[in-house]
């Protein structure tokens, strides 16, 4: 898939996404810092961790739906702070 071959290319390409996600890619930050991204286009769904390194990257066999359930549980984590 997506013309990987060898480990390095999986590195490549993997580090190339997250740092500069396709056009039409959607972001959300986690609480923790995280950041995740889905391009439906390719649906393609990865996570970077704060400092930087990709921590995943796959298609999902759900899709938008996938995604849709990832906006949902991190909106769930979200609370109101009051100061």
């Amino acid at each position: 898939t997506f013309g990987i071959k060898t480990y390095e290319d999986y590195v490549v390409f993997v580090h190339g996404f997250v740092h500069a996600p396709p056009k039409g890619t959607q972001t959300i930050m986690r609480n923790n810092g995280d950041t995740l991204f889905y391009d439906p286009g390719q649906n393609i769904f990865a996570v970077m961790t704060k400092k930087g390194a990709p921590r995943t990257l796959f298609q999902p066999y759900e899709g938008a739906a996938y995604w849709q359930k990832q906006k949902e549980i991190e909106a769930g984590r979200r609370t109101l702070r009051e100061d």
